[in-house]
């Protein structure tokens, strides 16, 4: 019923769920930290309309989305840092897809994409280590309550989907714009006039079409 419903206002509404491979792009100025991946997943709704005689799709859509990353280094004084970072958001991507078809009947077709997104964080953990030969240090943070990072996320969005009649497959990656730590980042002597972090997601979603 609310698929057929949500139908009434466009060409069609899809269903989304997937999983999510993110990371925090980081440019440290004292120091030069790996980003690694840490996994998550994505769940939403799209809503398409076909451009009239044209193979253009423009659709946007509404996801919660769980991103990330994990930063290691070494601070100048020898100590080794982690920083795990999960964040919670709810997600508005808009997108332009070219529609080509695959087959005779265009029953199967490819669907690159591109355009941008816009995420809202609402909650999150930061687990933070820090050690020594001597000394371990260890504590968490909320991601957006203790002020680590800005709420608001943005940036492009490219990829490519493969539809099968009403089924949907695609790869998508994300790349965020926003230098996110607010007001510096004192976990890492972050400084935000000469350092950068920021959000980096490949994700990998399945759905259907209504």
């Amino acid at each position: 019923m609310f698929g057929a419903l949500l139908h009434q206002l466009d060409d069609y509404t899809g269903f989304r769920i997937g999983y999510n491979s993110a990371s925090l792009r980081t440019d440290l100025c004292y120091s030069s930290p790996t980003s690694e991946f840490t996994s998550g997943f994505n769940a939403g709704f799209v809503f398409g309309w076909n451009v009239k005689k044209s193979p253009v799709i423009i659709e946007p859509g509404i996801y919660y989305s769980m991103k990330g990353g994990k930063i290691n280094g070494y601070f100048d004084d020898g100590y080794r840092f982690t920083n795990d970072v999960t964040m919670h958001s709810i997600e508005i991507p808009l997108v332009v897809k070219f529609h080509i078809p695959l087959t005779q009947d265009r029953y199967v077709n490819l669907q690159p994409f591109v355009g941008g997104f816009v995420s809202f964080g609402f909650a999150g953990e930061t687990k933070y280590k820090e050690e020594s030969k001597k000394d371990v240090y260890k504590d968490v943070y909320k991601t957006y309550g203790d002020k680590l990072f800005c709420t608001t996320d943005a940036g492009l969005r490219m990829g490519a989907g493969l539809a099968a009649g009403r089924f949907y497959f695609e790869v998508a990656y994300d790349l965020g714009l926003v230098n996110l730590p607010e007001n510096g980042y004192g976990l890492m002597d972050f400084d935000n006039y000469s350092d950068s972090m920021r959000s980096n997601t490949v994700s990998f979603n399945i759905g259907v079409n209504f």
